[in-house]
């Protein structure tokens, strides 16, 4: 908030060099996040992450962000670059494929590659179907439509990021076990 709070004149009077500023500080880093939870191509996400930087120049230029920002700007850039990746791949109704392996080392899902890809799809379908329609909901929101955490809160009514943050591992740890008993 405090970098955000320093930067803030300067964006207002689009100084460009405090994008840049801001780019070398942070880039690098949301290439690493996405990349550990999607398969994006580098030069997507680093696009992705330049439209989230014109996003904010936009939002303060014409008064939508004010001197203070609920988050940090790391945070801010992070969720608008994301949005603007899932919105994207939304709009060319591309299904996106978390990057399984993340979540499942033993086993790699990569429905674009390999024979086997199509049984281990269909057996974690069949898994996902079997978890309680709240986790569906809540890992559908959160994979693959892309809500962040203060959005699940408000669509389905958590008590906090915390307890939407909890749910969300706890149902990623039921569908775990659902997928190894289907394999």
């Amino acid at each position: 908030m405090k970098e955000y709070k320093k930067l803030y004149p300067r964006l207002k009077a689009g100084d460009y060099f405090a994008l840049v500023e801001i780019r070398n500080r942070h880039q690098k880093a949301f290439v690493r996040f996405i990349e550990s939870r999607y398969q994006f191509r580098q030069d997507q996400i680093e696009d992705a992450f330049t439209d989230a930087l014109i996003v904010l120049l936009n939002n303060v230029q014409y008064g939508k962000l004010g001197e203070k920002l609920s988050s940090s700007l790391k945070t801010y850039l992070f969720s608008v670059g994301r949005f603007l990746l899932l919105q994207e791949h939304r709009k060319r109704k591309e299904f996106i494929f978390d990057n399984l392996d993340h979540y499942f080392p033993e086993r790699s899902v990569d429905p674009y590659t390999d024979d086997e890809s199509s049984l281990e799809l269909d057996q974690l379908k069949a898994s996902f179907k079997k978890l309680s329609p709240p986790c569906q909901e809540l890992l559908r929101k959160f994979y693959y439509q892309g809500y962040s955490y203060e959005e699940i809160v408000e669509s389905l009514d958590y008590a906090s990021i915390e307890s939407a943050r909890s749910q969300r591992y706890n149902c990623m740890q039921t569908l775990k076990k659902l997928i190894k008993k289907e394999l």
